[in-house]
């Protein structure tokens, strides 16, 4: 999205993550719409996806299958760290049939140097826009000991490592 010149609209991150999310199926139906309408025209960021509501999962279905391909088009990214059989088994058939064909599988980053800098160089941008911040660059240092690390959660993680410690950083 950060390098993508055909959208100009905004971008709205719904975290499915938030321990909200679960207490209100009604509350989260009535959220998803309040985004996809904030993000008209942009970008909805459906982070950490998980087992929702039938109405949920079918305005979900309807925003992804249904719109017409205008000005107000909007893209829908979703994220999630299940594997395509748990999303088949939580999810309505034809959404599960419909996420699993546009389904992208990101690869590990573990002793990949190149992806760890290229997936670090998008997250920082996108941490600084979502937390106000204008860090500029990371150390070599910094990415040295990356470079070292397991990444047992592999892409999300290293995101999870940058939402989590730029907000604690000053400009």
């Amino acid at each position: 999205y950060i390098k993508n010149t055909q959208i100009n609209g905004p971008f709205v991150v719904m975290d499915m993550a938030e321990p909200s999310f679960e207490s209100d199926k009604v509350t989260d139906d009535l959220h998803f719409r309040d985004c996809f309408e904030k993000a008209r025209g942009g970008l909805l960021y459906i982070k950490g996806f998980k087992k929702a509501s039938i109405q949920f999962q079918t305005l979900l279905l309807d925003a992804l299958t249904k719109q017409s391909r205008d000005d107000d088009y909007t893209q829908i990214v979703i994220s999630t760290s299940n594997s395509k059989s748990q999303i088949k088994e939580y999810l309505v058939p034809k959404l599960a049939d419909k996420m699993l064909e546009l389904c992208l599988l990101l690869p590990g980053i573990r002793g990949n140097k190149k992806a760890i800098r290229s997936f670090s160089e998008a997250f920082l941008k996108m941490a600084n826009r979502e937390l106000n911040k204008k860090i500029l660059s990371i150390s070599n240092e910094v990415y040295d000991v990356m470079y070292e690390q397991k990444w047992e959660g592999n892409i999300q993680e290293l995101k999870n490592i940058y939402e989590e410690q730029i907000s604690y950083l000053y400009d």
